[in-house]
């Protein structure tokens, strides 16, 4: 990533949301409707637009219903709790924000925010065009490469961190793409990826910086391989290799679902400053009025208003 090539910021609605929601106390707007969460999320765009002063933003979103890994595994994410009401009401309010602010929001039926994210990042790389992707959802570091980096808010801004791949490597070992590896044979509980029964993180990672990746740890089960391996960890993964396969699946993040990447629509530019004005004001953000433009500039001008 260079200060010469454009950079695209790619919000992920979805993470961010749920993060301000439990991090940010309850808030109501005047008209009783509970907002902390889309507070939250107004609040992290306007300060990481503030913080990279990027030339694009666009934000992913993730729509209700089933995705293709729930056609593929009836058990993916069926151990996460329902998304509580108060919750629920403050999507549609976040859409509402980010269409005032002129910001391109992408949603796809049957995609994650992630594979939204993962095609956007991967369009904008064929563009010359780095990327940086704000969330606090791990699974997208497998998208880092030369040209884009997470910047992480799992633990809020003020300890935000951005991972390049030599950051990842320092906390991982491996290489980020190596990543839906790892959990193939680690497993996530978040996501109820079952991985390997027995396999923890210690020998998961161990396996990959001996092996490579999951095909190459796979070739061990393999009548005459010659691959060295702990013969406990063997039998269990030679055991359980349908299942490793499986979670490799379902933690792969696809790089090309059907959306395309106008860049032209993503640029940080003027907006109706008098309609969010409303929207905030209805909404009761207040604190949030002082971090908008004074005022709409003229056509001319296409700068970033931030």
């Amino acid at each position: 990533m260079t200060d010469d090539r454009p950079k695209l910021l790619l919000l992920d609605a979805h993470a961010l949301i749920h993060r301000s929601f439990h991090a940010i106390p309850p808030l109501n707007a005047p008209d009783g409707r509970p907002v902390n969460a889309a507070f939250g999320f107004v609040s992290t765009l306007l300060t990481v637009v503030d913080t990279f002063d990027p030339k694009y933003v666009a934000v992913a979103f993730d729509e209700p219903g089933p995705t293709f890994r729930d056609n593929v595994f009836a058990d993916y994410k069926a151990t996460r709790t329902p998304t509580v009401e108060e919750l629920k009401v403050q999507f549609p309010i976040v859409r509402e924000l980010v269409a005032a602010l002129n910001i391109p929001l992408f949603f796809q039926a049957g995609y994650e925010a992630d594979d939204l994210i993962g095609t956007l990042a991967t369009q904008a790389e064929a563009a010359d065009t780095d990327t940086i992707i704000v969330s606090g959802d791990h699974d997208l570091y497998q998208l880092i490469t030369d040209h884009v980096k997470v910047y992480n808010v799992s633990r809020g801004l003020k300890a935000a961190e951005l991972l390049d791949e030599a950051v990842f490597r320092e906390h991982y070992g491996f290489a980020p793409n190596l990543l839906p590896d790892y959990k193939a044979l680690r497993g996530d509980t978040s996501d109820n990826i079952p991985g390997v029964a027995g396999i923890g993180p210690k020998t998961a990672k161990q396996l990959i910086a001996d092996l490579g990746g999951l095909d190459g740890i796979l070739a061990a089960c393999e009548p005459g391989s010659t691959a060295v391996i702990n013969a406990k960890a063997k039998e269990k993964i030679c055991t359980h290799k349908e299942m490793a396969i499986l979670s490799k699946q379902l933690a792969t993040i696809v790089t090309t679902s059907p959306i395309t990447l106008n860049l032209k629509d993503c640029v940080v530019r003027h907006y109706d400053a008098a309609k969010a004005t409303a929207l905030f004001e209805t909404l009761g953000f207040k604190s949030l009025l002082k971090r908008l433009p004074k005022s709409m500039p003229s056509a001319a001008e296409q700068g970033s208003l931030f």
